[in-house]
């Protein structure tokens, strides 16, 4: 599918933003930086024996603004060759001790084909999620999130993916021993 250069112009604004301000500086040094391993399956409301297994890695950057944005960007890739490759900001919210809730919105590439069809080539994900946050920093959770093209093309049929996730501290795996 060809996608309008208007679209595209969209989807590199917001991919840049995304991108672009995970380098910036922050004071406050108990921030983290994440690597997210997540795995679920795709299309899970959608009634369909095409439902796919995926997996995927996601980059989590530290806390920015004085909304404490986090900003991301991950790749994911589903057992029938589906690929979404996007950027989107999350917001963390401590609901109980250890019990953290995160709410996503983004945008990204997607490689529709056989198995899966979403209409449009540029996808929206909105998601959230409920991790437990252990005391080594590590947490493990659920991931729900919806795909859609928000009506970027007449076909916009949306699916739903619910994931298991585990996120490391990004530091943990480049510090020398």
């Amino acid at each position: 599918m060809k996608i309008k250069n208007k679209k595209l112009n969209i989807l590199i604004l917001f991919t840049s933003m995304g991108c672009g301000i995970t380098t910036q500086v922050l004071d406050n040094k108990d921030d983290l930086s994440w690597i997210n391993l997540y795995v679920g399956k795709l299309g899970i409301l959608d009634g369909d024996p095409k439902n796919t297994n995926s997996f995927g890695l996601e980059y989590r950057a530290t806390k920015i603004t004085k909304w404490k944005i986090i900003p991301s960007f991950g790749y994911s890739l589903g057992a029938n060759g589906i690929k979404y490759l996007y950027t989107d900001v999350k917001h963390d919210w401590t609901i109980k001790k250890n019990w953290v809730f995160t709410f996503s919105l983004g945008t990204g590439i997607f490689d529709n084909n056989d198995s899966l069809d979403l209409g449009s080539t540029i996808e929206f994900r909105t998601g959230f999620e409920l991790t437990y946050h252990f005391n080594n920093n590590n947490r493990l959770g659920l991931v729900a999130y919806h795909l859609s093209n928000s009506k970027l093309s007449k076909q916009n049929p949306g699916t739903e993916a619910l994931m298991l996730t585990f996120l490391v501290p990004f530091d943990t795996l480049i510090k020398k021993k």
